[in-house]
């Protein structure tokens, strides 16, 4: 089922960006209107019947992928990368891709050029989204522990999605990536390598370091959806919008 993850990309490459480049490529579009065809009725015809298709299959493969995955969504956060992108939330990525593909097309009229600047554009907003902005759509809440040298903590649920966690000083300082390694070399030496994890929380105990971890709980969830879909739908709005307005300007 891993490959609904690929839909929208795929859509967006070979349907998309063909869609009205390969129209100008070939200069079918000027047979179009001298049927007595407006260039709004044209653009709008191609894009519904497309964009209906598209939204009907991605919205079918959500649910289908939703449904098949539900097991396992009680051991894991939906909010990880697999599980939220091949949700409801499909649709709106595909609309997304779909209309950088159409723009591309118009814009370059060039449908092989077009299709792999669509492919690149897409890959960066979507890694972008989702490595950089998704885990500040919202303020994550902050846990932290004393040093659990008898192993008594408390884990987090397996349904809430950690997005950073790390060592914090009793000043509030969160050490970074090299003072970590540095700690580790200095606990680590000679014998108490044998000691395991425990050699580690003593010496967090004697130096007065805490454990910290970034989350957010599974009930933000649906927030976090609906907040990824609206980006796409408004980033797709505002590619259609734009096709358009160059099929009227460059067909004048």
């Amino acid at each position: 089922m891993v490959w609904v993850a690929f839909l929208p990309a795929l859509i967006g490459v070979f349907v998309g960006a063909p869609l009205l480049a390969r129209e100008f490529e070939d200069g079918t579009w000027r047979f179009a209107f001298t049927q007595g065809v407006s260039r709004t009725r044209w653009l709008v015809t191609q894009l519904s019947v497309v964009g209906t298709g598209a939204a009907v299959l991605a919205l079918a493969c959500s649910l289908l992928f939703t449904w098949w995955r539900r097991p396992l969504d009680a051991m894991s956060s939906p909010m990880r990368t697999a599980a939220f992108t091949v949700s409801p939330g499909l649709v709106a990525l595909t609309l997304f891709a779909l209309a950088l593909g159409v723009f591309a097309g118009v814009l370059l009229r060039r449908t092989v050029v077009a299709m792999g600047l669509t492919l690149a554009v897409y890959l960066t907003v979507r890694i972008t989204l989702e490595e950089t902005l998704r885990p500040r759509y919202l303020n994550p809440l902050v846990r932290t522990d004393a040093p659990d040298t008898q192993k008594t903590r408390d884990a987090l649920a397996p349904t809430d999605w950690i997005v950073d966690e790390g060592l914090l000083t009793s000043a509030g300082h969160r050490l970074s990536d090299g003072e970590k390694r540095d700690l580790l070399k200095r606990v680590y030496d000679g014998d108490t390598v044998r000691e395991g994890g425990a050699a580690l929380e003593h010496h967090l105990a004697e130096h007065g370091l805490r454990h910290y971890t970034e989350y957010h709980p599974a009930d933000r969830y649906p927030a976090m959806l609906v907040i990824e879909c609206a980006l796409y739908l408004a980033l797709a709005a505002a590619l259609f919008a734009a096709a358009a307005h160059l099929v009227r300007r460059r067909t004048s």
